[in-house]
């Protein structure tokens, strides 16, 4: 089977587009948490009654995954990442019309899943051919968390200047924006379709034992990490309302300060990309979890003011920090023509357990009236994270693959 993974004039901008494509990505899903602060007044609803809602977009997010891999690697990635362009953007701007929280649930689980394109396809995409993974994927990591910190400014600016509407239909229209751009684009670039296999060091046993403890891993971290970074994601712009106190004003000032943490936070991608393309991932893996740990466990002691968002950076650096160390090594261990229905499964899982976060939030904060109970919680599932990093191999001995770059290629 061969699939397209390689424009043949212009890849600087195909990678400018998939990287867009991920910043859009996270900007559209997460433009709810913080328009529900408006809605609380304007409907007359509370924060608990209204998280629920976006429960649906976090299902279809990850339900849309294995159906988005398969047809990547069995039909056209490029075709598919046209479609996730004008599909979310269209979702968006529909959802920008509803008139109640029934409504708002069907808008949310429409982005939910063109979103759910975006991971398998484009970051298969992005890999393929690269020779320094970590570096590129660190690189689209940092494009991926800029929508997550857009997204809470960029809700919060609307909402206040224009209205909630305007919150959901301005981005909306700007990745329908880009699709069509990405359509021209693709209409006037060669694709060269090949089919690649990569080549390894050490014996097949060897690697096999490799794979298997490496996939244990990355399950794991895939699981927990799903769970963590939903949750944190999505409960940020409130936390900090309440943390903050009289220093989170209004809605924007709100939205942003949780755009400072997320920007902030992304960079680490930068840094562990590059790491992992030339240290060992095992503790790098094993350092990021636990000061995930430790941070997320302050988080839990319920520090205000001006130490909290100190403390909230902290943590969501090594949160997302975490993130292009799991893509490396399910790239590092798969074949091209595989890859995007591995990466559809790892993303399975990880918005599987994403999804969770907002019945859990909702669940907890309805119960104890704050957070404390939940960074506990995700306090100990990073502490897992951080003993199952011991079952990594040493790269060194396990067969290790080379690089994308060095592939044959199969015609």
């Amino acid at each position: 089977m061969t699939e397209p993974v390689t424009i043949s004039r212009a890849s600087g901008a195909r990678l400018l587009f998939l990287n867009v494509g991920h910043t859009v990505d996270h900007l559209c899903m997460l433009l709810f948490p913080t328009v529900v602060l408006a809605l609380e007044h304007s409907w007359q609803l509370s924060y608990e009654e209204l998280i629920w809602v976006s429960t649906v977009g976090f299902v279809t997010f990850a339900g849309g995954a294995i159906p988005a891999g398969w047809l990547g690697d069995r039909w056209h990635r490029e075709g598919m990442m046209l479609v996730f362009f004008l599909g979310i953007g269209s979702a968006c701007f529909l959802t920008g019309f509803a008139q109640n929280t029934w409504q708002i649930a069907i808008g949310l689980g429409a982005i939910g899943l063109f979103a759910s394109i975006y991971h398998p396809v484009g970051i298969a995409l992005v890999v393929s051919g690269q020779e320094r993974m970590g570096r590129v994927l660190g690189v689209n990591g940092v494009w991926g968390n800029m929508g997550v910190a857009a997204a809470a400014l960029t809700a919060g600016i609307l909402t206040d200047s224009i209205h909630w509407r305007a919150a959901f239909m301005i981005p909306g229209a700007f990745c329908i924006a880009i699709g069509v751009a990405y359509g021209f684009y693709l209409r006037r670039a060669g694709v060269m379709t090949i089919a690649q296999k990569i080549k390894r060091d050490g014996s097949q046993s060897d690697y096999r034992a490799a794979q298997i403890r490496v996939f244990i891993v990355v399950l794991i971290a895939t699981a927990c990490g799903g769970l963590i970074f939903g949750s944190t994601t999505l409960i940020m712009p409130k936390a900090l309302e309440d943390g903050l106190g009289a220093l989170a004003g209004n809605t924007a000032a709100v939205g942003g300060y949780a755009a400072l943490v997320f920007a902030v936070a992304s960079l680490a991608q930068l840094v562990s990309g590059r790491l992992v393309d030339s240290k060992e991932a095992k503790p790098l893996l094993f350092i990021i979890a636990a000061g995930q740990a430790v941070l997320l466990g302050l988080l839990a002691l319920g520090v205000t003011g001006l130490p909290m968002l100190a403390v909230a950076i902290g943590a969501m650096l090594f949160v997302f920090g975490q993130i292009p160390l799991n893509d490396t090594l399910i790239a590092r261990y798969t074949d091209d023509h595989w890859r995007a229905r591995i990466f559809s499964i790892k993303y399975l899982i990880t918005l599987s357990v994403a999804a969770l976060a907002a019945p859990i939030v909702a669940i907890l904060r309805g119960m104890s009236g704050d957070f404390i109970s939940l960074f506990v919680i995700l306090a100990v599932l990073a502490l897992v994270i951080t003993l199952a990093a011991l079952l990594l191999p040493m790269m060194a001995t396990a067969g290790r693959p080379h690089a994308a770059g060095e592939a044959e290629a199969e015609t």
